[in-house]
């Protein structure tokens, strides 16, 4: 019975330190910020040029297809949906990211 006392005593002690020490700073916070943003720029980037080459794509191969409908079937393109994961995470700008986030 003392041995389980001891070792809830210990737990409720050690759990919220464990938890208190792993609470980002404001500075990495902000670092953080700039950085996922940074990614998102970029990667807006890039599915704005890859959505607009599917578009024209669409639109030359079905001729019957207006630029409208085209416009309509691409407008996700590069978010995830379904079981696609989002593309562009692989930027040099997100990979920043990613790893500053995971350096904390």
């Amino acid at each position: 019975m003392r041995r389980i006392l001891f070792l809830l005593t210990v737990c409720t002690l050690v759990i919220p330190v464990k938890l208190m020490a792993d609470e980002p700073t404001a500075e990495q916070r902000a670092t953080q910020s700039e950085l996922d943003a940074a990614c998102e720029i970029a990667r807006q980037k890039n599915i704005a040029i890859g959505q607009a080459k599917e578009v024209e794509r669409c639109h030359k191969e079905n001729e019957a297809s207006d630029r409208e409908s085209c416009e309509e079937l691409y407008k996700y393109y590069g978010e995830a949906t379904g079981n696609r994961p989002a593309l562009f995470y692989d930027l040099p700008e997100c990979k920043a990211a990613h790893k500053f986030r995971n350096s904390y």
